[in-house]
């Protein structure tokens, strides 16, 4: 007997019994897809979550309300976070995100590692009075627009 006549021999019953079996027996592989997925999702983020936790100790690291995507240097104009400001130490004018700690100000320089996460480059203390924030346009020149610059 071959498996047509076994199947022609069916009754309705058992073809929907079959059917169900063959479907549990899917929905049972797809659950394994999903946990081998989340599996190898969980061990990227502990990976991810090490390397953070090592830029943090090194502080290196520091986290900022932007998204994944802002540039420190503006290459992104939706960037809503960027400063200029001048530093205290020598008067030179710095670009990076503006942050108010413990009474000081300060400017960080850096890259994007995730979403609001920065891997810190440098930070300096800067004059409050010489504030500028990017308004995220450009002149006709193709320069940046900063707000109360002089």
């Amino acid at each position: 007997m071959n498996i047509n006549e076994v199947i022609k021999g069916w009754t309705f019953e058992e073809t929907v019994k079959t059917a169900e079996n063959l479907m549990e027996a899917e929905k049972n592989l797809f659950k394994w897809d999903v946990i081998r997925h989340l599996r190898d999702f969980a061990e990227t983020y502990r990976e991810q979550l090490k390397e953070y936790q090592q830029l943090e100790e090194q502080s290196r690291m520091i986290i900022f309300p932007c998204n994944k995507g802002d540039k420190i240097i503006g290459e992104n104009m939706e960037d809503r976070y960027l400063f200029k400001v001048k530093r205290i130490d020598n008067g030179e004018w710095v670009v990076g995100f503006y942050a108010y700690i413990h009474k000081k100000h300060y400017i960080y320089t850096g890259q994007l590692i995730h979403s609001g996460l920065y891997d810190v480059a440098e930070r300096f203390e800067v004059d409050p009075s010489t504030i500028c924030r990017c308004t995220g346009r450009e002149d006709k020149n193709g320069n940046l627009i900063w707000e109360n610059e002089e």
